[in-house]
């Protein structure tokens, strides 16, 4: 990607998403066995928001002049939600396609995990703690 264009390198969201996707490979397996006292599906949850969220944090400092103290919260309750929420996406899209009467029996099945995670945002986006300014850093500090 950065041969065919170099100038994603200086983007915002590829830097956020190689950065996260780096403290997933380098820290998270750190952070887990840290953890090892809690039930591993636990530790693991809390390793991958922890990891992702800590080398992120400065991008965004320089790049929106914000963080939020929700961020790892939010994600640790919502994470595991996530993946079943895909899956009766992706089947109610597939199954759109041949069965459009008994649809709403799918969708049906991915409406809770959509509502706790909506729950969940707008709980952690009513804190005051879900964006706080902080100074600006400049470029060298994050490198």
């Amino acid at each position: 990607m950065v041969c065919l264009d170099p100038a994603i390198l200086f983007s915002a969201s590829f830097q956020l998403s190689f950065v996260a996707t780096a403290g997933l490979t380098l820290l998270a397996p750190r952070i887990a066995d840290f953890l090892k006292a809690l039930p591993t599906v636990l530790a693991e949850l809390i390793a991958i928001t922890v990891s992702a969220q800590l080398l992120v944090t400065p991008l965004l400092i320089l790049h929106f002049g914000n963080v939020s103290l929700m961020a790892v919260p939010a994600n640790i309750l919502a994470i595991g939600f996530s993946p079943w929420v895909m899956l009766t996406g992706i089947v109610a899209m597939l199954w759109s396609l041949f069965a459009l009467p008994a649809l709403e029996a799918v969708t049906w099945a991915a409406w809770a995990p959509i509502e706790y995670l909506l729950c969940i945002a707008a709980f952690a986006s009513d804190t005051g703690l879900a964006r706080v300014q902080v100074p600006t850093l400049p470029g060298w500090t994050v490198a």
